[in-house]
This record gives structure tokens, sequence and C-alpha cells, in this order.
């Protein structure tokens, strides 16, 4: 196959994304991922799926996760994966990997191999799910982890994933969405009210980012608002 002459284009369209969603419980994470087309959740007990109308696909263990990659490809409308909660599927991962071989979980196997097995079957499907090309939502709880700095210790939202797993999702993924809170002023009555927000630039207390250069540092946590941000880039590159 020769080598390509063309300069390939960043990936804009919504609907083929790789979004990692993170936050507190019942924040509202699971519903702004049942706002995107065509969505399927593969739904962990850990989710938040019973709570919002949608199309779901009940994930309890490693067999059926595998299941549902096979199921996807099969299904003729082409559904977008929503993989809620990811944790969960990397907590069944490791105990089918682990239970194969008649251990209890990683630290078992003599030289690092149990968390490589892992990490590498994990990886594999992931990319299966990506090679899909119909975009990816993974969605995951917010766990608080304190680091060392140079000035000294500080404390960093992170999704809930142990180490390896989380620096492999993130890296894949085009957008990290913190889900947090803060104040704002009703500009009516003059209460302070509880407004919640999605977080899209890195910082030393979260986990954030924007692989796309479209979205704003915050935005409302609604999926609309999320969407809006690359329909308006789709309309500029139209003019």
């Amino acid at each position: 196959m020769a080598l390509p002459e063309a300069k390939s284009v960043p990936n804009r369209d919504l609907n083929r994304q790789i979004i990692l969603i993170f936050g507190p419980p019942k924040i509202g994470k699971t519903t702004f991922t049942s706002r995107a087309e065509n969505i399927m959740f593969g739904a962990t007990p850990g989710g938040g799926v019973d709570r919002v109308e949608c199309l779901q696909r009940p994930i309890i263990s490693w067999r059926d996760a595998l299941t549902f990659l096979e199921e996807l490809k099969a299904d003729a409308r082409k559904p977008r994966p929503a993989l809620d909660l990811i944790e969960d599927y990397y907590m069944y991962c490791s105990e089918q990997m682990m239970g194969e071989r008649g251990v209890e979980y990683e630290g078992d196997l003599p030289q690092g191999k149990g968390w490589s097995i892992v990490r590498n079957e994990f990886r594999r499907y992931i990319m299966k799910m990506i090679a899909l090309d119909r975009g990816l939502i993974m969605v995951s709880h917010a766990i608080a982890k304190e680091q060392d700095t140079r000035t000294g210790k500080i404390t960093k939202m992170i999704p809930n994933l142990p180490g390896q797993a989380a620096g492999m999702i993130t890296g894949l993924a085009s957008s990290i969405l913190y889900c947090d809170t803060r104040e704002v002023r009703d500009e009516k009555t003059g209460e302070l009210l509880e407004e919640r927000i999605l977080r899209t630039d890195p910082s030393r207390t979260y986990e954030a980012g924007d692989g796309t250069g479209l979205l704003p540092p915050v935005l409302p946590l609604a999926y609309k608002h999320f969407a809006a941000c690359f329909n308006k880039s789709k309309e500029a590159s139209k003019k």
C-alpha cells in the first residue's frame, strides 16, 4: 500500500468522539450520556442507567462485556456504545483473567505478569470498541488522590481506575470531562445557587482535557451544550 499524499484532518464529528466523563455519584453523568444520539449503554450495576430513559444492555461479567462488543458489531442500527461504569469493566476483566489462571488478584503472579495480562486485555477491548468508529463514551466515578508535588502534597480528583488503566483511558479520550459544581448568584433574587458544570481544562486539582480545541474551559452539565460546540464548528467550516 502506498503512503498517503494528503494530510489527515482532525476528527470534529460529534458522534465519533471518544469521551471520558467522570465525577461524583448522581451529579448527572449518565443523564448527560443518555442524551447522545443513538447511544447504547453497556450498563453495570454500579452505573446510573436505572434513573434515565435509555437503551441498555446489562453487563455483570467480562463475558457479558465481550458479548456486548459482538452485539454492537452485528446491530444494523450501528449504535454508539457507552460503558457505564468503566471501572466495573476493568474489575470484570481482572476477575476473568486472574480466574483463568487460578489466582485471586494481579499481584499473585510473579514479576508484574498479572498486571500486564489485565492491562493488555482491557486495552484490546477498548481499542476494539474504538475501531467500531462510532465514538465511545466512558463513564466513571471520581476519587480523590493525594499526590506529591515540588511544593508539597495536593489532592486531585481523578477517574476511579487503577493508575495504568487510568493513564491508558485518559490517553485515548479526545475529551476528558470532569463534572463539578459552582456557586452562581441569581440575577433576579440575588440568591446563591449551585450550578452543575463540566470542566475541560487541565488542572492541578482535577483531571480534564480537550483534545478537540472546540470546548470552553467550563460548560453547563448538559449534552446539548457539549454538542453545540461541535455543531458551531461544523457550521463555521461550511462558510
